[in-house]
């Protein structure tokens, strides 16, 4: 299993400073309904500009360039986020507010839209490190552009639906992050916690509106509950919980994944010429004809595996408490003093996993590489399952534990069998 994570610094470029001088002048002009007082000491800007410069920003990895991320299933437009934050310090992130402007102008219109295209054209820019606050290792991330189609009743902040008033909103530009490996190979969606979503514009039925963005007169106090996907796939019934042992475990579960995601139709292996975070393995099968979904297709599909265990934090975390389903895995010790150790353990004695399935496809080997369809991805879905129920079945005879309705139960006695 792997124990350190030192991905390099990250980056991308170039668009027209043209369109940037353009649209800026014309946006100088528009009258916004929610237009920021002047007394406000704070300057104002454009989150689109924001994305320019994360645009052109120098970069030092380049991502897949033909990967067309799809935008985010959980989507909340977002009435307040954070700035850009230094690289790898998400918590000194200033708050932002965000704000409507109206763009009535055809032209400029149609020239802030042609630079939104341009931005969506791009796939993955900007790749930087960051801080996953949950897991609280190094990750690289990019950012990408996407437009987004609302749902008939959008959540909308209350603040943009009094200027926006009776119009139905139609679609929203959104800045958003995506994890890569070190190669610049998609892995998942960055977690809207480290890395929330920007909103940059939104398209109604008859008007057009970009966002702007300033400082708050009043901070707001962040929601420090978490809630992750995954299950429970060991207990550890009057076990205590060991490093050596939960090693043990892990190490016999990913051997046995091993064997099972590389059997077709799955067909992908693991990465071994990368340096990993812990509490994570991955396997690839990158640009290689589709077994699952057949002629013409070719994939470029990752599987995260990400395991976790019930642990304290120190109480001035960001990320207070980590859920997964109604287990409590993760809170702050309730303690200023730093010798303080609480008597109990942090979450109930489980090790919990998620399969991460990130699946693309495209007609050619070098085509453009986009996320499935629906029906397509529910191909992939049952061989990952069972590849999974396997490497856990056999995983946990070798351990000489119990299957109980799909979880491994290992005992105290089970601890003597697998020891030195």
């Amino acid at each position: 299993m792997n124990s350190t994570y030192l991905p390099k610094p990250l980056g991308r470029a170039f668009l027209s400073l043209f369109l940037s001088l353009l649209v800026s002048t014309e946006i100088a002009s528009c009258q916004s309904v929610t237009q920021p007082s002047a007394s406000h000491s704070k300057v104002t800007s454009l989150t689109l500009d924001r994305a320019k410069k994360i645009f052109d920003a120098p970069s030092s990895l380049s991502a897949t360039a033909n990967f067309r991320p799809s935008a985010p299933q959980d989507l909340t437009l977002p009435e307040r986020g954070r700035k850009d934050q230094p690289e790898g310090r998400n918590d000194t992130a200033e708050d932002k507010e965000y704000f409507l402007v109206a763009v009535d102008n055809t032209s400029t219109r149609e020239e802030v839209l042609a630079r939104l295209r341009s931005l969506q054209a791009a796939g993955l820019f900007g790749c930087r490190n960051g801080i996953d606050m949950i897991m609280e290792h190094y990750e690289a991330w990019c950012f990408f552009v996407t437009r987004a189609a609302l749902p008939a009743t959008p959540a909308i902040p209350a603040a943009w639906s009094k200027v926006i008033g009776n119009d139905l909103p139609l679609f929203a530009w959104l800045l958003a992050g995506y994890r890569v490996d070190n190669i610049g190979r998609p892995l998942e969606p960055v977690n809207q916690l480290n890395l929330p979503l920007v909103p940059l514009a939104v398209e109604t039925e008859k008007r057009f509106f970009l966002i702007q963005e300033r400082s708050p007169e009043i901070i707001f106090a962040a929601d420090t509950s978490v809630r992750l996907p995954g299950v429970r796939v060991f207990e550890l019934r009057g076990i205590p919980i060991t490093e050596r042992f939960i090693d043990r475990t892990m190490n016999e579960f990913v051997k046995n994944l091993d064997d099972s995601f590389k059997v077709d139709p799955i067909a992908a292996t693991p990465v071994l010429d990368q340096v990993i975070p812990p509490h994570e393995e991955w396997y690839q099968r990158a640009f290689k004809p589709s077994k699952v979904l057949g002629p013409p297709y070719y994939e470029l599909s990752t599987y995260l595996v990400k395991w976790y265990i019930g642990h304290w934090r120190p109480l001035t975390h960001p990320v207070g408490g980590v859920y997964i389903g109604d287990d409590l895995i993760s809170e702050v010790i309730p303690s200023l003093d730093p010798n303080f150790r609480p008597q109990r353990s942090a979450g109930p004695p489980y090790i919990w996993v998620h399969v991460v399935q990130t699946i693309t496809r495209a007609v050619g080997i070098k085509g453009t590489y986009e996320e499935p369809t629906t029906e397509e991805s529910a191909k992939f879905s049952e061989p990952v399952q069972k590849a999974f129920r396997q490497a856990l079945k056999i995983s946990c005879g070798n351990m000489h534990g119990s299957m109980e309705n799909g979880l491994c139960v290992l005992t105290r006695k089970e601890e003597s069998n697998v020891s030195e």
